[in-house]
C-alpha cells in the first residue's frame, strides 16, 4: 500500500466520516493530494462518499484492520 493511500485510509479510519479538508488536516497532506487520493480510492472501491463526507468502504475497513494486525505482529 502506498504511503499516501495508507495515510488517507488510516485517517478515515480515525475520523470515521469526514470532509476532504478535515482529512487533509488530520494527515498533513495537501488538500489537492487528498482530493485526488480520495477519488482514486473511490474508483477502486476503497472509499464511499455521501455529499461532502468520505468514509472507508466496508471491505477497505477490514483490509486496513488486517494490515494493522500484520504490522503489530511484526513489531
Amino acid at each position: 500500500m502506498t504511503d499516501i493511500r495508507h495515510r488517507l485510509l488510516h485517517g478515515l479510519a480515525i475520523l470515521k466520516a469526514a470532509p476532504a479538508g478535515a482529512l487533509a488536516r488530520r494527515t498533513g497532506l495537501p488538500p489537492e493530494t487528498v482530493e485526488a487520493g480520495l477519488l482514486a480510492a473511490e474508483a477502486a472501491g476503497r472509499t464511499v462518499r455521501a455529499g461532502e463526507r468520505w468514509a472507508l468502504a466496508p471491505l477497505a475497513r477490514l483490509a486496513l484492520q488486517a494490515d494493522y494486525s500484520r504490522l503489530c505482529a511484526e513489531a
